[in-house]
């Protein structure tokens, strides 16, 4: 089992276009991971983020809170082999919800599912 904590705080003394002098903003995130086996790794992460410079760290149209929620697995298909060893897939499920509406359609929560490949080297 591994264990992360990350933590990100910026603050811009002016942002052009913005008003109200001084902005910021930052959040929270935990990461925990448990190898099952040497093909499976779960992965979780909660996370916090909160946008209160007009929107203008996400694109969207308002400050917000954003809270965050994804569990996945890493997928080592080929775990014993030498050379495919090195190819790891990673499918996840997210949960977002904001304490505006901002995400599309005018919603406060969204689901997201992807899934990535990579081969390292």
């Amino acid at each position: 089992m591994s264990l992360g904590l990350g933590f990100d705080y910026v603050t811009a003394p002016h942002i052009p276009g913005l008003p109200d002098g001084a902005k910021h903003w930052g959040g929270v995130a935990q990461y925990v991971s448990y190898q099952i086996d040497p093909r499976f790794t779960l992965n979780t992460r909660l996370e916090w983020y909160k946008d209160a410079a007009d929107g203008f760290s996400t694109g969207a149209p308002v400050s917000a809170n954003y809270y965050e929620a994804t569990v996945g697995v890493a997928i080592k298909p080929f775990a014993e082999n030498p050379i495919l060893s090195h190819l790891l897939l990673r499918p996840e499920i997210r949960y977002d919800h904001a304490d505006q509406q901002v995400f599309a359609g005018g919603h406060e929560n969204q689901f997201t599912f992807s899934m990535d490949a990579l081969f390292t080297f």
